[in-house]
């Protein structure tokens, strides 16, 4: 199943962790997707490689957070708080 298809059959999805490296499609290619589907989608952008280096490929278009792998619990808790917009925990 296609990542548009996926966006269609789950409205509910309200952020996607997105890697730079994956099997079948890249990072950037997967996030052109994900745009074409749902414009206003949250994905935060992990990857091994530095930040500012993940950014640059996709040149201001939108990412909601990032990560840098590895990371704890705490980080992935925090980043994904901050791109929906929760409140953070107590």
């Amino acid at each position: 199943m296609c990542i548009r298809d996926r966006f269609r059959q789950h409205p509910e999805i309200a952020c996607v962790l997105l890697d730079m490296t994956m099997p079948r499609m890249n990072g950037e290619a997967a996030f052109g997707e994900i745009r074409k589907e749902r414009p206003e989608a949250r994905v935060i952008l992990m990857s091994g490689y530095a930040e500012q280096d993940a950014t640059d490929r996709f040149g201001g278009s939108g990412l909601s957070g990032f990560i840098q792998k590895p990371y704890d619990l705490a980080t992935l808790r925090s980043v994904v708080r901050n791109a929906i917009g929760a409140d953070p925990a107590p």
